[in-house]
């Protein structure tokens, strides 16, 4: 390997665009025709398992991957996003590109909040009889994915306990 220093280390848990959670299993140098360059290699969790191999010079890495939060990461986002108001963007090409840019690298604050929005939305529809645009719906499974994943990680817990947990959260933490 390089005596490249890079951010990540080996072992770190990382989001990796809309791919969810992702583990760093490797820092190796490759040669993929561009000549020989270090790459981290991610192993996703979840789904198809896919690795990755991701750039560690890549310029604007931070929008592609981050960290995990942790505990306290996961309890200020939900505070955070709990009392703002759900805002609904009415263009649905734009409310599709907003989103998309967000779910692909948006801070978990950020894909929490759209995630509160569209489940809002979702219920207001189905009170009519009526369903999400097909890529709002798209969206919505695609923030509680990336949420569930990354919130059982933070908080050790399983994925099917991160949405009552952040219910249980959201409530203590909601104003009257």
């Amino acid at each position: 390997m390089s005596s490249i220093e890079t951010e990540y280390q080996i072992g770190d848990f990382v989001i990796y665009k809309s791919n969810g959670l992702c583990c760093i299993a490797e820092i190796k140098d490759e040669d993929f025709g561009v000549g020989k360059k270090t790459y981290y290699v991610l192993k996703q969790q979840e789904g198809l398992k896919s690795s990755y191999f991701v750039p560690t010079d890549l310029d604007g890495l931070s929008r592609y991957m981050r960290k995990t939060v942790d505990k306290k990461g996961v309890d200020k986002a939900i505070k955070n996003v709990v009392n703002m108001d759900p805002e609904w963007i009415a263009d649905s090409k734009e409310r599709t590109l907003q989103y998309d840019k967000v779910m692909t690298m948006g801070p978990v604050e950020d894909i929490l909040y759209v995630y509160r929005v569209l489940v809002s939305k979702k219920r207001d529809a189905e009170t009519i009889n009526k369903r999400l645009y097909l890529s709002d719906e798209r969206t919505l499974t695609t923030a509680e994915k990336l949420i569930t994943q990354e919130f059982a990680y933070a908080l050790g817990i399983q994925k099917e306990d991160v949405l009552p947990y952040i219910k249980k959260k959201a409530s203590s933490y909601s104003k009257n």
